[in-house]
């Protein structure tokens, strides 16, 4: 095999050193935790690893750890009841006793969700460290089970270093779907290590910032250990669109719609809604938002001023009625065929709702997330069904949904920027971890680790050792008198399970009583 080309006056690139970590990771008793030391920084990837969802890292060095994100994944589908599934806290006590900080790099669920269900087992006032739109999601997450004054949730500004006990946080600035996303450079006096969060190359967003990959590249400059890396599109071969050039799209779109115009999307997606919020203004159409989890989003960015006049929308979807559907514009919940979801009710002609007919049209301004493809068909031919179309992120070759997340050529350009001697990624199915692995390959990185879930690895300058592996089981959280209780997913499932059983034995049963009852005032009285 020949060498890669190199540009003149750039070094050689090396082939990398891939680590097969799972087979070298050794036996070990499930009582086992990694020990840490002042000579390195220990990695475990605590979530996130083989899926989507539940992102969570942890980082030890000196005795001491920082908790980056505690997201949580989507309970089993067709099971009601199920909260949140995050890995098992309580496997982390050695950890979370000694923990310096837990900090936010966004305001998505897989990075937030499960801070619920962390909170309690840490110790009280631990310090949650976000951005001011990222803090008050995190509030909004913990108030719902009345635990936001189980921890001190702090913000602070992107512009300045953290520091942390032994741990000294560079915040740096990152385009996503959420507002305010930030990469952390994490250094200690064994290292620096760069985790990228969840991040894009956008140069033209509608109210969030873009990546700055001259941060990237200072922090990295004298070396990096590491990098923990988002892999969520690391299979896709081209950049997705700029969210401006979504608004545009969506602008011509609304110009050739006589109808109601329906926009199902992710409800933490305020880029998007600000876009389709410029776009129905430039089409002379008034904006409606429905759906508590977005409106809870959009209340946050008005507060924290990432939304502001010019963002206006009405909540009051009776006045929907009133207007000329040609005129107006819906923008909603349930873009992956969620039940209970506006969406879904309006496809179920929910009665409270606004009744869609022929010449309205339905909008899914978003990605179907591997495993709701059958749950978004149901919803779209329903839609169908009834004469109204139904456009699945494009209309007319035009985009209408842009991903958030990085594409190999602009994982490239992270590498690029960044150069670290290891790249652990993150954040993906096994084939986004493999893909990127690949592309840190070309890249000439030195060397790459697969990790897992649970697993820590012992990281200096130089070396990456498997420690092993911490069993951490799935977790489903169930509330028990407004209160958010842990139980083990396979237990959770079966009580969800036979609790659904018992409701439809009890309500079969009342339909027989009845039916018995109008029999019996039916029949003819004795004797006649």
């Amino acid at each position: 095999m020949t060498e890669p080309k190199t540009r003149p006056g750039q070094r050689p690139r090396r082939r990398p050193k891939r680590i097969e970590l799972t087979l070298k990771t050794p036996s070990a008793p499930a009582s086992f935790f990694p020990a840490t030391d002042a000579e390195s920084v220990v990695v475990m990837t605590i979530g996130g690893i083989g899926a989507i969802g539940s992102n969570w890292t942890a980082y030890g060095h000196a005795g001491r750890w920082l908790l980056v994100d505690a997201g949580a994944g989507m309970p089993p589908k067709g099971v009601a009841g199920l909260q949140v599934v995050v890995p098992d806290p309580a496997a982390l006590k050695q950890m979370l006793g000694r923990l310096v900080a837990v900090v936010v790099t966004h305001a998505h669920y897989d990075h937030i969700g499960g801070l619920p269900a962390l909170a309690p087992y840490l110790p009280k006032g631990t310090k949650v460290y976000a951005t001011k739109f990222a803090a008050e999601c995190v509030r909004s997450q913990l108030e719902r089970y009345h635990l936001d004054e189980h921890v001190d949730i702090r913000t602070f500004s992107p512009n300045s270093n953290l520091t942390l006990k032994s741990f000294t946080l560079t915040p740096i600035r990152v385009a996503h779907s959420s507002p305010e996303a930030l990469a952390f450079g994490i250094s200690t006096p064994a290292g620096r290590v760069l985790h990228t969060g969840d991040w894009r190359v956008d140069e033209a967003p509608n109210v969030t910032w873009k990546t700055d990959l001259a941060a990237v590249a200072r922090f990295a400059k004298g070396g990096l250990a590491a990098m923990v890396a988002d892999s969520t599109c690391a299979d896709r071969p081209s950049p997705a669109p700029s969210e401006q050039t979504i608004t545009a799209n969506f602008a011509r779109f609304l110009e050739g719609r006589r109808g109601l115009v329906v926009t199902a999307c992710f409800s933490s997606h305020v880029d998007r809604v600000a876009g389709m919020i410029q776009a129905a203004a430039t089409a002379g159409r008034t904006v409606f938002v429905a759906g508590r989890s977005l409106l809870r989003t959009l209340e946050a960015a008005r507060e924290t001023g990432i939304l502001d006049e010019r963002h206006a929308y009405e909540t009051d979807l009776r006045n929907l009625e009133s207007l000329d559907p040609s005129r107006a514009m819906l923008i909603c919940t349930g873009s992956q065929g969620e039940d209970n979801a506006i969406l879904r009710r309006l496809a179920d002609d929910d009665h409270s709702l606004p009744a869609l007919e022929a010449g309205d049209c339905v909008v899914l301004s978003a990605r179907v997330i591997p495993g709701n493809e059958e749950e978004v068909a149901v919803v779209a031919n329903a839609f169908r069904q009834a004469g109204i179309e139904v456009f699945m992120g494009e209309a007319d070759g035009l985009p209408l949904h842009a991903s958030g997340h990085a594409s190999r050529p602009e994982i490239e350009v992270m590498l690029a920027a960044a150069s670290p001697r290891l790249l652990i990624p993150v954040h993906g199915a096994g084939h986004h971890l493999a893909a990127h692995v690949d592309l840190a390959r070309a890249a000439g990185i030195a060397e790459c680790a697969v990790p897992a879930n649970g697993r820590a690895l012992r990281v200096t300058g130089k070396t990456c050792e498997v420690l092993g592996t911490v069993e951490l089981r799935p977790m489903a959280g169930v509330l028990r008198n407004g209160r958010l209780v842990l139980k083990p997913l396979e237990v959770a499932v079966e009580e969800a399970i036979a609790a659904a059983q018992r409701a439809a034995a009890r309500e079969e049963a009342r339909i027989v009583r009845s039916s018995q009852a109008i029999r019996e005032v039916r029949a003819p009285a004795p004797g006649r």
